[in-house]
Formats: structure tokens, sequence, C-alpha cells
């Protein structure tokens, strides 16, 4: 075993793998450990019996430890007390997080020894100048409502109960005001609270010096890239960073830790100390840097490398780099397991070891004659190539210009800007003025990193949706990946110098296939799938998002036609006055919920944006949706509105060339083979006009796909209900006239789902209305605890009384109709 390390990882790894997605099958898992290690047995018949039974003996550990590690991850705090306003005690966790009138950190109590999340709504700007006197290692006593953190509303979308569960954290406490909280300044203590306090004012006074040399808007920038503090960055300014795959150079990284070790070995020759000196200290000082940084595991990662690398400088013994970046990773997953589900975990260890494993391989395989050329390409190319599934599954974006953004602007940034950056900031500390004058040529290349970013932001058209591909598809893309380059690589040098599960298996087939192309034009399949993960599904989706109080219904028909009604909307009850309450980056439906909903089921583009009507918690999400996913055209009831979101939405529409029509009943839609809607209302009309009262002219629309029939009905009341029951019936009568006869002709009242009016509305949903449409099964959208006691009694009571089966999103989270030709069935998020 050539790299024994590095087996052992990829073991543990497979270990903790299995028991994250079998938590509470550890039987089954070890049988399928069994039966794994039965196949590769059979596999590595007679050369590697000896590793094959190593592999499997740390595979059960693995899996044993991981059991027994999450067994211990649960709550000591009595469930009974959910929802109950309790006293706790504590000393303040982690470093506060104060953003418009919220202030958020982490504490552990002296009862339970546990950590809470807490959130404390401040009553005033004096308040607000209270918390920031607070600090980690305060002792802190305070009285607020304790609540289990919510789980995912919505299929795919964030589980923020299971981010604070790798975080062990089970409970939330939720103070108003500042009344019944007392702190108390930190006394010296022998705890890690109170050390991290000390580390927190160390970065606190590195900030204080970002922020004399840096102006806006270069502030934030540096905050993020030196010390970490992404929460100073313009969230406009990081979407856009984003959008072109550059965020992984504002995460602190090896990248920074090789850039701070080399200033720090250069100022401790300048000031005589000798090489074994040099990198005694430097070892010293990387904890601390790491500390100082935030410890994301993608800093602790490249620090432990970072303090292996300078020993084994030291010793003179630098040969296998893939020894540390195993060592690192086994560390790190001994320390803590759960840093296998954080994404900076998994992407720093996996284009790390790519870059050592293939960057000499690519570069043998590029016709690039320089080297500092090639090797400038070779890295970005395997970095694209080996973060690209990662990328895709946690932010489901990704850029074609990414290659090119890397290629010329990650060289500016760890080249000019970032060693410029930490000179500016040591100088800073003692010759302000130094400081400052760097900080000019630094600010004059951010200036154009900030230019060279918006223009390529102005091409959305290269900025792809890409749907979450499946875990196992990963794992072979990974796996094609490096055989498509290493058989490449042997096809051109013939090297044999090869890992050794390779050497015997796969060099006769290369000669003799040729599979080396074959390998390449599989990766392109596997690419082209996680694009087009429906392209043979003809199943059709009618999807009632969860977005609180107000609508948002994504429809996908069974040949990929998308049409979404509605984009919901959140009411924000801040006035002008209290500008101090605004968040930097308030939560919106449309931007939080909806959007990265669409993202994740792989929306590549909206076929038709219907908005029902023109109430705020309905079209509130619409600007956010029209700005990250291209509309191919705007259905609304024909009337406007008289406030700035409305306005917004038609001058964005008008700006992005998206044609909007006003629809009447009467008008058919046929979106494919498959899928039909009918209007029902409004009725025809033959100007735009000004209409305050939009419930009553809401689009409502009927919809058949394969034989299911659904009724939508935007928040109409029982007037409008009886009016569109009175036309229907004239029109069936008109046709019966007609025709001159007695038989019922296209009987509309024959539907399956029935969405319910105005999420419930007392007004709406009457016993006339349910016995023409005789609806299966009904979907209420409606916020959890909403102030408008929505859905009503009376409503729920007529629904029991005619048998129609309720699903609600205030209980059950995302409703789901899956429908095809034999039928349709209903899922829900929350069972």
């Amino acid at each position: 075993m050539s790299r024994p390390i590095l087996y052992t990882v990829i073991s543990w790894v497979m270990g903790a793998t299995i028991i994250f997605s079998n938590p509470n099958k550890i039987l089954l898992s070890i049988l399928f450990v069994i039966s794994f290690s039965c196949i590769f047995f059979f596999w590595k018949l007679k050369k590697s019996l000896k590793v094959i039974l190593l592999m499997h003996v740390i595979i059960i550990c693995s899996t044993l430890y991981h059991y027994w590690y999450d067994l211990k991850n649960v709550s000591k705090i009595d469930s009974a007390w959910a929802e109950a306003d309790v006293m706790v005690q504590g000393v303040i966790h982690s470093t506060m997080k104060i953003d418009g009138d919220q202030v958020s950190f982490d504490m552990k109590t002296i009862q339970s020894k546990e950590k809470l999340k807490v959130f404390i709504k401040l009553n005033s700007i004096l308040e607000k100048k209270e918390v920031e006197m607070w600090g980690r290692g305060d002792s802190i006593s305070l009285v607020g409502e304790l609540k289990v953190p919510s789980s995912a509303r919505n299929f795919g979308s964030f589980d923020y109960q299971r981010y604070l569960y790798y975080q062990y954290i089970h409970w939330i406490l939720s103070v108003k005001g500042l009344e019944k909280v007392q702190v108390k300044s930190a006394s010296i203590q022998l705890s890690s609270s109170y050390f991290l306090g000390w580390t927190d004012a160390i970065r606190e006074f590195l900030a204080n010096k970002v922020e004399l040399v840096f102006s806006e808007p270069y502030r934030g920038f540096m905050l993020s890239l030196l010390l970490g503090l992404r929460n100073e960055f313009d969230p406009i300014e990081f979407e856009q960073f984003s959008q072109i795959g550059l965020t992984h150079v504002l995460a602190i990284s090896g990248l920074h830790v090789g850039v701070v070790l080399a200033c720090f070995m250069w100022l401790f020759k300048m000031l005589g100390f000798t090489k074994e000196k040099q990198i005694f200290f430097c070892m010293c000082l990387i904890p601390l840097y790491i500390l100082i940084t935030g410890a994301a595991p993608s800093v602790v990662r490249a620090g432990i490398m970072a303090i292996f690398g300078l020993h084994a400088l030291k010793k003179g013994k630098i040969k296998d780099v893939t020894k540390y970046v195993g060592l690192a990773g086994l560390i790190m997953l001994l320390w803590n397991p759960y840093y296998l589900v954080n994404v900076s975990f998994q992407l720093s260890m996996i284009v790390t070891l790519a870059l050592i494993l293939m960057v000499p391989l690519i570069s043998k395989l590029l016709p690039i004659s320089s080297s500092l050329l090639n090797g400038v390409f070779s890295v970005t190319i395997t970095a694209q190539l080996a973060s690209f599934p990662l990328t895709i599954y946690y932010f489901n974006q990704f850029s074609l210009l990414s290659w090119f953004a890397n290629l010329i602007l990650v060289p500016l940034v760890s080249v000019i800007i970032l060693p410029l950056g930490m000179v500016a900031l040591m100088l800073s500390i003692f010759f302000q003025d130094l400081g400052l004058m760097v900080t000019y040529v630094i600010e004059k290349c951010i200036g154009l990193l900030f230019w060279v970013v918006d223009h390529f932001n102005d091409f959305s058209r290269f900025n792809l949706i890409w749907a979450s591909p499946n875990v196992v598809f990963i794992l072979l893309y990974y796996m094609v990946l490096w055989l498509s380059v290493w058989s490449w690589y042997k096809v051109k040098t013939r090297d044999s110098n090869l890992p050794e599960m390779f050497q015997h298996h796969w060099t006769f087939m290369i000669k003799k296939y040729k599979i080396a192309p074959c390998f390449t034009a599989l990766l392109i399949l596997l690419i082209l799938f996680f694009y087009f993960p429906n392209f043979f599904d003809k199943t059709g989706y009618v999807r009632f998002i969860d977005v609180g109080q107000g609508d948002s219904i994504f429809i996908q028909s069974p040949t990929n036609k998308v049409i979404l009604v509605d984009g919901g909307g959140a009411f924000s009850f801040s006035k002008e006055k209290e500008a101090w309450r605004m968040r930097r980056d308030p939560y919106e439906v449309g931007k939080d919920v909806v959007v990265p909903h669409f993202k994740k089921q792989g929306v590549h583009q909206i076929d038709y944006l219907v908005m029902s009507h023109l109430d705020f918690d309905h079209i509130g999400g619409i600007l956010a949706i029209i700005n990250e996913i291209p509309v191919k055209q705007i259905i609304f009831n024909g009337t406007l509105k008289d406030n700035d979101t409305v306005e917004q939405i038609f001058l964005l529409a008008n700006e992005k060339s998206i044609p909007i029509y006003k629809v009447e009943a009467g008008q058919e839609i046929n979106i494919d083979p498959y899928t039909n809607i009918q209007i029902l209302h409004p009725s025809e009309f033959d100007e735009i006009y000004l209409e305050s009262d939009q419930n009553e002219q809401s689009v409502v629309f009927k919809m058949q796909m394969y034989q299911t029939k659904f009724l939508f009905t935007g928040d109409i009341d029982n007037v409008t209900e009886k009016q569109i029951i009175n036309s229907l019936n004239t029109l069936i009568n008109y046709k019966k006239v007609d025709t001159g006869s007695d038989d019922i002709i296209d009987n509309p009242s024959e539907i399956d789902i029935l969405k319910i009016a105005h999420h419930g509305s007392k007004s709406s949903t009457s016993i006339e209305w349910l016995e023409y449409w005789k609806p299966k099964a009904a979907v209420i959208s409606v916020g959890n605890n909403n102030l408008y006691g929505h859905p009503h009694e009376d409503v729920l009571l007529n629904l029991e009384n005619h048998n129609v089966e309720v699903y609600r999103t205030d209980d059950q989270g995302e409703v789901l109709v899956e429908v095809d030709d034999k039928g349709w069935g209903v899922r829900t998020k929350v069972e």
C-alpha cells in the first residue's frame, strides 16, 4: 500500500458516511460494509488481501465510532419546556453577531453544560450599544422562550435544525429586549470560552486596524479576505462573486495560511532568527491564526497541514504531501466527526487532494511550454473539475465564465491583494501612515477586481442553474474523472509509475481498447445528466411551497415546462425613523425560499409566471425570482395597484424584455400535450385600470395534467365564487341549447385537487363552491400562527363535511402532488 494514510482516511470516511446516511440502522450498515468488502475482495483477489482486510477493519471501527459519537449528541433539557418561558444562566460561548435590531450568539448553560442558540430582539438603539460591550466568556442570565429549531419546510430546502444539530445545539432561546437580561464581564477562569474571548479581542483589534486603513467599499472585502469577517461584506457584492464562482477567494484557507507563513518567515529572518527558530515560532503562531480567523474547517485543515509541513521541513523529510492531507483530515474527523458534512471541509479536502494528485498529470497533457502558464492553467482546470459537483450540489449554480474568472482574478488576489493586505495590516499596527501608503495600491487593485466581477455578471446567460445531483453520481463523477485524466496521461507518457491499484488491471485495457476517449465521453454524459436530471421523467409535479402567510405554487409539466403561480411575500413593519433596525441581508421570501427551491430542482427557466393578483403576500418575492431565474412571459389579472413593488416588477420585466399578458375568462393555454389551462376569472374587460382591492380580481384557472384536474383560486371570496359558478352554468346551458341535447356537456365540476382561496378565510370556500366542484383533496397555503386566524374553523368544517382530504402548509410544510398517466399522489415535507 503506497499511501497508507490516504487509504486509511478513505476507509474512515466510508464508515462515517454509512452512519450519517443510516443513523438508526447500525446492523444494516455493518452488513453493507461486509458486502462491500466481499465485492472488493474478489476484485483484488491475489494482490492485496491484507490491505483489504485492514480497510475492512477501519471501516467497521469508523462506523462504530461515529455511531457512538452520534448517540451522545442529545439534549439534556426536558422537552416539556418547549414554548415555555425559562430562566437560564450560563456563559456566552461564541462571538456576538449584531445585525440591525437582532443579536445572536451561543451560550453554554451552567445547569446542563448544554449549548443554546440565543436570539435577542432589541427594543432601542441604546440596547444595541449595550450589547456591543458584551463578549465571549461573559456570564449571562436571561429569561426567554425555549423553542425547538425549525426543520426544513420544503423539499430540498435548508434544514436549520440539522445545521444546529451538527453544532450540538438542540434549542433556541428567544428573548425580547434586555429587561430580563443580566451580563457580567468575564473574570479570570480556566475555560475555553474565556480563552477564546481573548482571541476575539485580538480579532476585533485587527478588524479596527483594517477599518482605519481601508475605505468603503473595500473595507468589507478586506475584512473577509484577511480575517474571515464576512458579515461586513456587502451582500450584493458577495452575490456577484458567488455568481461567477469566486467566493472561495474570500474563505480563509491554505492560500492565506501560506501567505501568513511567508510573511512571518521573512519577518523572523529580518530579525536575525535561525531557520529552526523561524519554523518553531511559525508553528506556534498557526493555532492562533486559526482561532483569529474563525476556525473554519478549511483553515483548520490548512493549519494542521502547515504544522506537519513545517515539522517535516525542520527534519528535512518533505516528500509525500498526500500524507499530510490525510493526517489533517483524519485528525479533524477524530476530533469532530461532523466535519464530514461541512461543505467547507469537503471542498477543502477534495480540491487539495485533486491539486496534489491531478496537477502533475494535467500539466503533462496541456500543450503549453511555459512552466508558469502551464502551472496556472493546470491548477485552475484541476480546481474547477474537482469542485464542480460539490458546487452544484450545495449552491445549484455554475458560471461558464468561472474558469476564465478564476484564471485571471485568483492570481490578482493571491499574488497582489492578499500579500499586500497582510503587509498593510501588519504595518498599520505600528505605523498607520505606512499602512495607508500600501492600502492605496491595494484599493486600486480591488477596484479593478470589482469592475471585472461586475462586468462578468452582465453576461447572465452564462450563469447556469443545476439540480443537486445524487451522491452516488457525485462519487461516480470523481471516479470517472480520475480514470479519464489518468488514462489520457498513460496514453501520452506511457509512464508506469502509477498508483498500485491501477497498474495491473487497466494498462491492458488502455492499450487494447483505447478506453481514454470512452472515459471522457462518460464524464461528459454524467455532466449532461447533472444538467438535465428529469430528461426522461414524464411525471408532472405541482408543489405548494411553504412561504408562510402567502401563496407560491410551482408547477412542472411532464415535458418540464415550468409554471410559477405567485411568489409569496413577507410584510415588513419597520419604520423609516428606525433605520437602525434594518438588517444587512434581511429575510425575503423570494430570495431565501422560492429561488433556492427552484434552483434545487434544477429549473433553468420559468415558462409562465402567473401573478394571480397584486397583493404583497403573492408578489413580494417576484422581484428576486425575475432577477435570479430567466422568465419567458408573465401573466396577470389585467389590473394595477398603486405601490412600489408592483411598479418595480413591471419596470424590471420591461428592462429584461419579458412580455406581460393579461388574461380573462374563456382563454385556454396549452402548456404541452399533457397539460392544459382554462382561465375562469377575471371577466372580460378592455382596459387596464387601477384596483386597490385585488382579491376579487384574482386569476382563477383550472388545469388538467394527464387526467388529473386542479383548480387554482387566488384570494377570491364567496361573491366571486358564485359569479364563476353562474358563468359556467350559463356556458353549459348555452351549449345544451346550441346542440339540442339534454346530456351534460363537459361538466367542469369534476376536479381532483382544489387550492383553497384566500388561505382559508371565512369569506371564501362556500358550501355551494364545494358542492359544485366536488374536490377529492384541498390544499391550504397558510402561515403558522398567522395574525388573521387562517384557516377559519368554518372552512375546515365545510371541507370535513364534504369528505375532502385537507393538506396545510402550516402543519405539513410543502405539499407535493405527483401526477402521471395512472393518477396522482400527495407527499408532504412534514409528516
